[in-house]
């Protein structure tokens, strides 16, 4: 399935489906929006990064990749039945992220999948200390991952609007960080986070690999892509004011729609009674 209308061929030139393209791999709150509103500065003008598309559409996809490379970690979960996973081929993936030049954000956390899929893209690594990325990945995406609203947006919410943001956020961090509460995730979190920068330093050779911290500027991003120094400043955007406020207005448009659908839903049975009520009234007010 395609992500949204498929672009003009000129901007497939350089894709990850054409056996080019760029995968950025630093995990989710590390300064990926960050990083691909300065790969389009560069010159890439088809860029993946998941706040720029609409939610729903986006954790849909990502729900069904982690469905496909992802055991769940519930708390009564037996190794001995576990499902047989059919990860997604490069066709699969090509449906998506193949006509984008480069892919950001969630990307990071599918890193192995896409490195074996597209072994000529070149891959950027953003490195971001753990401490302070813990706190901002568990003060915003695991905050509203593991809410207490959970059941209400995932099987209420979502289900009246037509959405999978609840259920994608969980299938993904329930998956790679094998934890089904938030407590679980921050415990597991440091595991995950050095096994995954192992994991890309291992598959991915020297010479097609940078690894990036938020704060090193232009030149080693320039030069590893083999682009000219901007002139302007890099890019800094407050993410997790975003996030917040989208997670915010997500829940409000949500609330709103299925109120409006239950109403919809509800008032002809309303009225149905309304009327056998005063049906009834009138007959015994005629006895």
């Amino acid at each position: 399935m395609a992500h949204g209308p498929v672009p003009p061929p000129e901007l497939l030139q350089g894709s990850l489906a054409s056996g080019e393209g760029l995968l950025c791999v630093g995990l989710p709150r590390t300064g990926t929006l960050s990083m691909a509103l300065a790969l389009e500065t560069l010159g890439y003008r088809h860029v993946h990064h998941g706040l720029k598309y609409p939610a729903d559409e986006e954790w849909a996809r990502w729900r069904a990749a982690a469905d496909a490379h992802f055991q769940q970690h519930r708390q009564d979960h037996d190794p001995r039945k576990e499902e047989v996973k059919v990860p997604w081929s490069k066709a699969e993936w090509d449906a998506w992220m193949g006509q984008f030049q480069a892919v950001t954000d969630f990307a990071g956390v599918f890193a192995p999948q896409l490195i074996s899929t597209y072994p000529d893209a070149k891959v950027i690594l953003i490195i971001r200390p753990f401490d302070p990325w813990l706190k901002s990945v568990s003060d915003t995406l695991l905050k509203f991952t593991y809410a207490w609203d959970y059941p209400l947006r995932r099987y209420i919410l979502d289900p009246l609007c037509g959405g999978h943001t609840a259920s994608g956020l969980r299938t993904v961090f329930e998956g790679w960080l094998e934890a089904d509460n938030h407590r679980d995730a921050r415990a597991n979190a440091r595991r995950r986070y050095d096994e995954h920068h192992e994991l890309v330093r291992r598959m991915v050779p020297p010479e097609r690999l940078l690894e990036y911290r938020m704060g090193d500027g232009w030149e080693p991003l320039a030069k590893f892509l083999g682009k000219e120094i901007p002139s302007g400043r890099f890019p800094h955007v407050n993410e997790t004011a975003w996030i917040t406020e989208q997670g915010r207005g997500e829940r409000r448009r949500k609330l709103g729609m299925a109120v409006s659908k239950l109403f919809k839903m509800t008032s002809p049975l309303a009225f149905l009674a309304l009327g056998y009520w005063l049906g009834g009234s009138r007959l015994m007010l005629s006895c």
